[in-house]
């Protein structure tokens, strides 16, 4: 095993926490105004069951499609891994620290029950800090805009 698999994510989210929440909320003020409002919220995961990162809901409360639906998420989750290097490079390599991304659009009916469509997953070197803040800064801006504008229009969601 490379001697980077004793790196301790905990400290290392610990610097990033702000710095990732500031790209959620970004993202949050750049949609577009709606009625019923998008309020974000967002809790740390739980590392021993979850991993170490963050999830974020991007939320919609209200009589959704007819009333069909009670509410409609946006949720993106941010956890901090350790990849082993590839092999080619030889056991000594040390690990490197990816954010994997996850993203995925849910709508909630009465009682709970959830409807989850298609996840995107995005896997970013924590070196590479402008390509996780153009993912979020387009490509995640992107999908929620359109997935509450759908929302809103009452026009079904692709999965």
């Amino acid at each position: 095993m490379g001697h980077g698999f004793h790196i301790t994510l905990g400290p290392v989210w610990a610097e990033w926490d702000e710095r990732v929440f500031a790209l959620v909320a970004a993202l949050h003020r750049r949609l577009p105004p709606a009625n019923p409002p998008i309020t974000l919220h967002g809790r740390q995961l739980e590392p021993v069951s979850e991993g170490v990162g963050a999830q974020y809901q991007l939320t919609m409360n209200g009589p959704l499609y007819d009333g069909r639906y009670r509410a409609a998420y946006y949720v993106i989750q941010i956890q901090l891994l350790r990849r082993s290097a590839p092999a080619a490079l030889g056991a000594e390599t040390p690990a490197r620290l990816v954010w994997r991304v996850d993203a995925m659009p849910v709508l909630e009916r009465d009682g709970g029950r959830v409807e989850a469509f298609a996840r995107r997953r995005d896997e970013i070197p924590l070196a590479e800090s402008q390509r996780l803040a153009d993912l979020f800064g387009t490509p995640l801006t992107d999908a929620a805009t359109e997935f509450f504008r759908r929302v809103l229009a009452g026009q079904p969601i692709e999965s």
